[in-house]
């Protein structure tokens, strides 16, 4: 059975119960004592080190809204940090203490992955049902990075990352489920060549998120999010779909 329960992502039992979670992954009695405090006296986009439980920096939109439900996030090689916040279809940068809407589109389903081009120029985000797209930063335009849809579908991602000049996908909601690489033309805005990295393996039981450290690319071949709540407490036997 499916159980509803209230949205209220900043407080209440389900917001302690998260932090409860991720403060037992912390090994040292007296950072995790700190992590908790420091949870407690929170508010929303607030950054909390792990290693030493303390408040690192707190973030709001410039427009001072704090409702934010972030769900990917990028860095460039020059340090500058991008979001977004699917339930709301908006994109934003990090631009000192505060967030500036870099864009925001209705018309999109989601979004389930950010990816900044090696020269900075170009950020791109994935759409799990209408595909990729990306933003020209420096003419702040939006644009569709142009595929053969007979020959490649890129709907179902959940993860995207920059290589190498192309663009890497995990695909969780596709059969089979699959990793592609991505090359693009040297303007940034067409795949050129697709290539599969991996797919149909049976660990590819759920497909999440990653990282590429170096060469290698690091994903999530189980996320078992079936098995948490939207605050990522673990759902017991009857609350689970």
């Amino acid at each position: 059975s499916n159980t509803t329960r209230p949205i209220d992502p900043w407080g209440g039992s389900h917001y302690v119960e998260s932090a409860q979670a991720t403060a037992s992954r912390i090994g040292n009695a007296a950072v995790r004592s700190t992590f908790l405090s420091t949870v407690q006296s929170a508010r929303p986009g607030a950054v909390i080190s792990l290693s030493t439980g303390k408040l690192l920096g707190q973030y709001g939109s410039a427009a001072g809204s704090d409702e934010h439900a972030f769900t990917a996030l990028a860095v460039g090689k020059d340090g500058r940090v991008y979001v977004a916040d699917a339930p709301k279809r908006e994109v934003y940068k990090l631009d000192g203490d505060k967030l500036e809407l870099l864009t925001t589109n209705q018309n999109l389903s989601g979004i389930t992955g950010l990816a900044v081009s090696d020269d900075g120029s170009k950020l791109y985000l994935a759409d799990p049902s209408l595909g990729l797209f990306g933003i020209d930063l420096k003419q702040n335009k939006p644009f569709v990075v142009a595929h053969s849809p007979d020959k490649l579908v890129v709907g179902g991602i959940d993860s995207l990352f920059w290589y190498d000049g192309a663009l890497v996908i995990v695909q969780g909601n596709m059969v089979p489920a699959r990793v592609m690489r991505l090359r693009l033309d040297a303007e940034g805005r067409s795949v050129k060549a697709a290539m599969p990295l991996d797919a149909a393996k049976p660990e590819f039981a759920m497909l999440g998120n990653g990282t590429v450290a170096g060469n290698d690319l690091y994903f999530v071949a189980n996320s078992q999010r079936e098995e948490y709540d939207s605050y990522v407490a673990l759902l017991t036997g009857s609350e689970q779909p």
